[in-house]
C-alpha cells in the first residue's frame, strides 16, 4: 500500500481526468510503485480507468486520516470530499467512507451528526449513497437509526427519493437483509420508518411478488393506520409495475375500492392515489377514478394532476386522456401543488401547438372555480407559465380577449381584466381584436364587448388599440363605425382627450380614407367643443383645497403606496434571494464570493409610469360606479 507523506501532493485530486502532472519530489515517490494501477508517461501520472483511480485517492485520504472513536472527523472529511467531487458514477466519497466502514458504523456515525445538528443532512446523506455500493455489509439496526434521525429534514423533500432509490439499487442483491429490514420495521411501524417498509416490499416483488401480495393484503387491515396506508401503498406500486398475479388482481383492486372511504385520513388518501396511479393499465381502476372526479374529490384530482404530468407519455395514449384533462378544471386555487402541475401540463400542450385543448381548459378552470374579485390577478399567478406563454402569442392574445370580454360568465371577464393589467405590466400596450373572432359577433355581441371592455380597461393605450382594431373587422362601415365614434366621443376622448387625439391624427396619415377622415375629424371636433366648453366655466373657488388638505393628503398617498410597495417586494423573487444593505453614498449592487465583497455597481434609476383616466381623477367613486355598471351588462340588455 502506498502511504502519502504528510503535505505531499501525490494524486493530485480530481474526477474529471485520470491523469495529472507531477512534481519532482512525487515522481521521484511514484516511480518504484509503477505498475497495472497507474503509470508514468513524460511526467504525468496516468491511472488505468477512474475506478482504480478513485480507490488509490480513497485510500491516500484514509490512511493520512488517523479516525478516532467518536469523533467525526471522518464524516467531515468526506463532505469536504463530497464538495470537490463531481456527483454521478464512482465516486471517491463512497470508497473512502466504505474503508471508514471497516472500523467505523458510518451509519450509525451519520445518524448520531445529523441528531446533534452538526452537518447538513442532505450532505451526508449524499455522502452515505455513494457508499453503499462499496459497504461490506448493511447492518439493519443502522440503517433504522439513520432513517429515523433523517426523517423530519427530508420528510417534504424529493431529493430524499434519490437516497432511497440508491438503498433499494442494494437491497436488490441482498433478499435476506431486505427480509430482515422488513421484519425488524413492521412490527412497530411509524413515519420514520415507514419508507424502508415500502421499499423492502417493492424490492422483494421482483423476485417473490406473490409473497409480497399476500403480505400487504394481510397488512392492510392492520390496527396500525402507518402499516395499512404502506401496505395499500404497496399494492398501488405494484399495480403500475405489473406485478400483480392474474390469481390476485381483483382482490387487490376489491381492496382498494373499499379503503377509498376509510375513516383514517392517510388509508383513504393512499387508496385513491393508488387507484389513480393505476388507472391507465387498468380500465377498472380507470372506472373507479372516473367515479371521484365525477364527485370532484380534490385527493384524487391532485393525484390526478401528477400522473398526467409524470407519466405523460403514457397517459395521452389512454381513452381518456382528454376528459382526465378537462376534469382538473374542478381543482380549487387553495391546492397549490395540483395547480401548478396543471401549469406545467398546459404549458407543455400550448408549446406543442394544442392551443384550443389548453384554452378550454383555462376557461373551464376559470368559470368552475370563480377567482376573487379582491384578487383579479390571482390567474395570472396560479397559471402563470401557460398564460405568459399565451400572452406572447399575439394571434392567441387577440383572440382569447375577444371571446372574454364578449362573455357572460363574470370569472371570464374578470380574467379578461387581470390579463390586460398583466400585459400592461410586460409593457404590451398595442392590443388588437382578433378580426376572425369578431368577424361572427352580431351587433348585440359588439354592443357587449365595448361595454365590457369600458368596464375593465383601465389603460389608454391598451383602449384606443383596442377600439381602433374595430374598424378593421369585415364590414366595419356597417358594423362597428358608429358604436367606434360614439365610444371615443363619450368615453375615451373624455378620459385620454391628448392621447385620442394624437392617436386619431395618426390614423388619418395612415388610412388616409374619406371615411376615416371624416370619423376622426367628428372626434377631435367634439373632444375640442367639450372642453372648450368646460374650460369657459367659472371656476368655484370654496372647491379648492386648502394647503394643509393637500399635504394631508399627499401624506395618505405615500403612506398607501409605501404599504402597497412592501406587499409588492415580499412577492418579489429578487427581494427573496438578495440583500438589502444601506450604503451612505448611495445605491448599489454588489456581491459576496469566495470570501470576499466585489466592487459595487451603482443601480440606474428605471421608472414605470401609467396614464390614469380623467374621471378617475376628478371622480374615483362615480367613475367605479359607471365602471361596475358596464361590467354586469349582459348581452341584449337596454
Amino acid at each position: 500500500m502506498i502511504r502519502r507523506p504528510p503535505r505531499s501532493t501525490l494524486f493530485p485530486y480530481t474526477t474529471l481526468f485520470r491523469s495529472c502532472s507531477l512534481t519532482e519530489s512525487d515522481y521521484k515517490l511514484l516511480k518504484a510503485h509503477i505498475g497495472s494501477e497507474f503509470s508514468i508517461h513524460k511526467n504525468t501520472l496516468h491511472f488505468t480507468t477512474v475506478e482504480k483511480r478513485n480507490e488509490l485517492v480513497a485510500e491516500h485520504y484514509y490512511y493520512d486520516n488517523e479516525q478516532e472513536p467518536g469523533a467525526f472527523d471522518w464524516l467531515k472529511k468526506a463532505l469536504e470530499i463530497s464538495k470537490i467531487e463531481k456527483r454521478g458514477g464512482d465516486r471517491v466519497v463512497g470508497r473512502y467512507l466504505a474503508l471508514v466502514a471497516r472500523d467505523i458504523d458510518i451509519l450509525i456515525g451519520a445518524a448520531q451528526a445529523i441528531a446533534k445538528k452538526e452537518v447538513r443532512v442532505f450532505d451526508v446523506l449524499d455522502a452515505i449513497q455513494a457508499a453503499l455500493p462499496h459497504l461490506d455489509n448493511l447492518v439493519v439496526s443502522s440503517l433504522v437509526a439513520l432513517c429515523e434521525a433523517q426523517h423530519e429534514y427530508t420528510k417534504r423533500d424529493l431529493l430524499r427519493g434519490q437516497f432511497f432509490n440508491l438503498l433499494g439499487e442494494r437491497l436488490k442483491s441482498e433478499p435476506d437483509t431486505c427480509r430482515e429490514t422488513l421484519e425488524t420495521v413492521r412490527g412497530g411501524l411509524n413515519e420514520k420508518t415507514a419508507s424502508l417498509y415500502t421499499l423492502s416490499m417493492i424490492t422483494l416483488s421482483e423476485t417473490v411478488p406473490l409473497d409480497v401480495i399476500i403480505q400487504a393484503l394481510g397488512d392492510v387491515p392492520d390496527a396500525n393506520p402507518v402499516l395499512s396506508a404502506n401496505a395499500i401503498l404497496t399494492l398501488g406500486r405494484l399495480i403500475v409495475l405489473e406485478r400483480v398475479p392474474d390469481t390476485h388482481l381483483a382482490k387487490v383492486i376489491n381492496t382498494l375500492r373499499l379503503n377509498v372511504k376509510n375513516a383514517e385520513e392517510n388509508i383513504r388518501r393512499e387508496s385513491i392515489y393508488a387507484i389513480v396511479s393505476g388507472a391507465i393499465s387498468q380500465s377498472s381502476l380507470a372506472d373507479e377514478l372516473d367515479s371521484l372526479l365525477e364527485d370532484r374529490d380534490i385527493d384524487a384530482l391532485s393525484a390526478l394532476s401528477g400522473l398526467l404530468l409524470q407519466e405523460s407519455k403514457r397517459a395521452r395514449s389512454h381513452p381518456s386522456y382528454d376528459q382526465w384533462l378537462l376534469s382538473l378544471a374542478a381543482l380549487p386555487a387553495e391546492a397549490e401543488g395540483a395547480i401548478d402541475n396543471l401549469d406545467m401540463i398546459l404549458y407543455a400542450l400550448f408549446k406543442e401547438g394544442k392551443h384550443d385543448r389548453v384554452l378550454t381548459c383555462v376557461e373551464n378552470w376559470l368559470v368552475i372555480q370563480p377567482i376573487d374579485v379582491s384578487n383579479k390577478r390571482e390567474i395570472t399567478k396560479l397559471l402563470d407559465s401557460t398564460l405568459h406563454e399565451m400572452l406572447q402569442d399575439e394571434k392567441i392574445r387577440s383572440r382569447l380577449i375577444a371571446k372574454w370580454l364578449v362573455s357572460d360568465s363574470r370569472e371570464l371577464l374578470l380574467a379578461a381584466e387581470a390579463i390586460l393589467s398583466e400585459l400592461n405590466l410586460l409593457n404590451i400596450t398595442s392590443i388588437r381584436f382578433c378580426a376572425e373572432t369578431v368577424r361572427d359577433f352580431d351587433t348585440n355581441d359588439l354592443v357587449l364587448l365595448i361595454r365590457h371592455m369600458l368596464g375593465v380597461v383601465l389603460y389608454g393605450e391598451q383602449f384606443l388599440s383596442l377600439v381602433i382594431s374595430l374598424l378593421d373587422i369585415e364590414g366595419a362601415e356597417d358594423r362597428t363605425y358608429s358604436l367606434v365614434e360614439e365610444v371615443l366621443t363619450n368615453e375615451i376622448g373624455r378620459d385620454f382627450p391628448t392621447e385620442t387625439v394624437d392617436r386619431l391624427k395618426s390614423l388619418k396619415s395612415e388610412r388616409g380614407s374619406k371615411k376615416i377622415n371624416g370619423l376622426c375629424d367628428r372626434v377631435i371636433g367634439s373632444i375640442d367643443t367639450y372642453f372648450d366648453a368646460l374650460k369657459k366655466l367659472p371656476r368655484i373657488k370654496e372647491l379648492t383645497p386648502s394647503r394643509d388638505l393637500i399635504q394631508k393628503i399627499s401624506k395618505q398617498r405615500a403612506k398607501t403606496m409605501a404599504k402597497y410597495q412592501k406587499v409588492a417586494e415580499e412577492s418579489s423573487v429578487i427581494r427573496r434571494i438578495v440583500s438589502v444593505v444601506p450604503l451612505k453614498a448611495g445605491r448599489s449592487s454588489f456581491s459576496f464570493f469566495e470570501g470576499e465583497y466585489r466592487e459595487p455597481s451603482p443601480l440606474q434609476l428605471f421608472e414605470h409610469s401609467v396614464t390614469l383616466p380623467r374621471r378617475f381623477s376628478l371622480d374615483a367613486v362615480g367613475f367605479e360606479m359607471s365602471r361596475l355598471r358596464y361590467r354586469i351588462f349582459k348581452k341584449g340588455d337596454k
